[in-house]
């Protein structure tokens, strides 16, 4: 699973990179190497909860999907803040270097307490008076390491996978998961979000004919490098599947416009094409149980 998802990654790169150049090209928008990020990222944040409320996660081909949507995820993550920080470049290699270090000691702290019986110990206990203490050692966690990636001007992002890598390597308790879902998607969210569509006007993309090619270029080119992945024999509605976006672009337009690289207008087309390519996502996965499964 793991070698033939590293693989179908690989060829969404070789695809996607060339791809990102004739963009910059064709839309005299000079961004290629965020372009080359965008196109060839997934969203595990959109993939995965299509396919575990199926129950099907376990299933070969799309356990490999999954596989290689997480993979694109960190690479793109990790990648994002080296091609819009530039000349910060050593910085941002800095910062990532010391979050996946703080990563690592979060990991060695839950593997200690594990194996001495303290996690047990104070699971049983926040569950007999319902004080969520393992939720909240885990927002300190992960708001601490969102603090140093900010710090380091790269994407909060990165942090919260960290997180997440460092829970699922010591296995996470069903209520601890309950309970970071509903903070996750009940308040953290909701809250990103509508302060991210307050800022950004996808309208901009059919006010000018860069923009929307722009917009339409980048659908194009992210659909096509993943649909490379046919290569593989994987079934092309799969591969299709795996085009989703959300995480990498509002990160890239957040950075980007803090940082003065990408402009509102910009911003708007990206955030509309990473609205087209979840369409695709959608649709493609209402034919997969017909069409590849039958």
């Amino acid at each position: 699973m793991a070698p033939k998802a590293l693989l179908n990654q690989l060829i969404v790169l070789a695809f996607g990179i060339p791809l990102a150049y004739l963009l910059a090209w064709a839309t005299s928008i000079h961004l290629a190497g965020i372009f080359a990020v965008l196109i060839t990222s997934s969203s595990a944040a959109v993939v995965l909860p299509i396919f575990v409320s199926q129950n099907r996660e376990n299933e070969p081909g799309i356990a490999t999907l999954l596989a290689q949507v997480a993979l694109a995820d960190l690479i793109c993550i990790v990648a994002l803040p080296l091609v819009l920080g530039g000349h910060k470049a050593s910085r941002v290699i800095e910062g990532s270097t010391l979050v996946a270090g703080a990563g690592v000691l979060v990991f060695l702290y839950y593997f200690l307490v594990r194996k001495t019986g303290w996690a047990e110990r104070v699971h049983t206990y926040s569950k007999e008076h319902r004080l969520g203490l393992e939720l909240r050692v885990s927002l300190i966690f992960l708001l601490s390491l969102a603090a140093l990636a900010q710090h380091f001007g790269i994407s909060v992002m990165v942090a919260g996978f960290v997180i997440g890598l460092a829970l699922a390597a010591n296995g996470i308790s069903h209520r601890l998961d309950h309970q970071l879902f509903a903070v996750s998607e009940g308040l953290f969210s909701p809250f990103f979000f509508v302060w991210l569509g307050a800022e950004i006007d996808v309208s901009h993309a059919f006010k000018d004919k860069h923009l929307l090619i722009l917009t339409l270029g980048l659908t194009a080119a992210t659909l096509i490098a993943h649909a490379a992945t046919v290569l593989t024999r994987q079934p092309l509605l799969i591969s299709l599947s795996a085009s989703a976006q959300l995480g990498v672009p509002v990160a890239a337009v957040t950075i980007g416009q803090a940082d003065g690289i990408i402009t509102a207008t910009q911003s708007g087309a990206i955030m509309l094409a990473a609205l087209l390519t979840i369409a695709v996502t959608v649709i493609s996965n209402t034919f997969i149980p017909r069409v590849v499964l039958n």
